[in-house]
């Protein structure tokens, strides 16, 4: 069941996830802590061992057991989604009529970064040209983007 979840629901739901501002920390608050509440919720649906309704306690409890320790984390999903997304709008060509301008949008951004920017997760870097570079460097970028996922393979 939470395969289908993932491939059919999730896909769907972050669609053009790269784009959106992604508010709150740690999944509290703003955007990242309704979509852990929303995933909570189906996620602990999803569980019940037989069809039958579980009980409003029963369900509560998953609920919050489903947002301490989620089985799927759509947060870290789009962070990740986001982050390769953002290492390849950096390696982009300056000249490129087509991405000229997603790249300049990008790169004109000044520290500190907008709350939920694509640029929440880029690693420490004291200036844009620093990052780009870091971008180039694609097996580099590969490792910083899987800790996102799991950080402790980083």
């Amino acid at each position: 069941k939470l395969y289908l979840y993932q491939a059919s629901v999730l896909s769907i739901l972050t669609h053009g996830c790269k784009c959106w501002s992604l508010t709150g920390k740690g999944g509290k608050g703003g955007l990242q802590g309704k979509l852990k509440g929303w995933n909570a919720r189906c996620i602990s649906t999803l569980s019940r061992t037989n069809g039958e309704p579980m009980e409003p306690e029963e369900l509560k409890l998953r609920i919050r057991e489903e947002c301490n320790e989620p089985s799927i984390d759509i947060n870290k999903i789009i962070r990740h989604r986001r982050f390769k997304w953002l290492g390849q709008i950096l390696r982009l060509e300056k000249d490129k009529e087509k991405t000229r301008l997603l790249k300049l949008a990008v790169t004109q951004m000044k520290k500190p970064y907008p709350a939920g920017s694509i640029l929440m997760d880029a690693p420490e870097h004291s200036s844009m040209d620093q990052l780009i570079d870091y971008a180039h460097d694609v097996d580099r970028w590969a490792i910083w983007a899987n800790a996102i996922l799991d950080p402790n393979h980083a």
